[in-house]
């Protein structure tokens, strides 16, 4: 009773047949730029939720009256940035693998990954030269 949806077919179906999973002519550059991308837009993310948990933490401190929402507020905003996390890591891949576009689907998730290493490793580096803080 279980029915199998084939999701590119679908998509081709649903957009008039010019749906490719987005890949026209996309190179290895290219890829490697979206790669940049997303990883720009993950790190952005983690400074924005590095900064919210900044702000609750200045705000309320450690009150035993919050004993119940605050752990409450954390586990909501972990799965939230697991999901947000997710989408902006392997979105893309994912529509393009359904779309047969394998190789590319595998490539862009591995250079996604690659520029988020890259990225902890220049974070790592202003730790261990003592940058200055940006003031927060």
């Amino acid at each position: 009773m279980f029915m199998v949806v084939n999701l590119p077919a679908l998509f081709h179906f649903a957009l008039g047949g010019r749906y490719n999973g987005g890949m026209e002519g996309k190179g290895e550059k290219q890829i490697l730029k979206y790669g940049l991308l997303h990883a720009l837009a993950a790190g952005g993310y983690i400074v924005l939720v590095v900064l919210f948990n900044l702000q609750i933490g200045e705000r309320f401190g450690s009150k035993p009256d919050n004993h119940l929402l605050a752990p409450t507020l954390f586990l909501l905003v972990f799965v939230v940035s697991a999901a947000t996390m997710g989408l902006l890591v392997f979105g893309r891949p994912v529509i393009w693998f359904m779309a047969d576009a394998r190789r590319e689907a595998v490539w862009l998730a591995v250079a996604t990954v690659a520029w988020l290493a890259i990225l902890a490793l220049l974070v790592f580096a202003g730790l261990w030269l003592g940058w200055p803080s940006l003031g927060v």
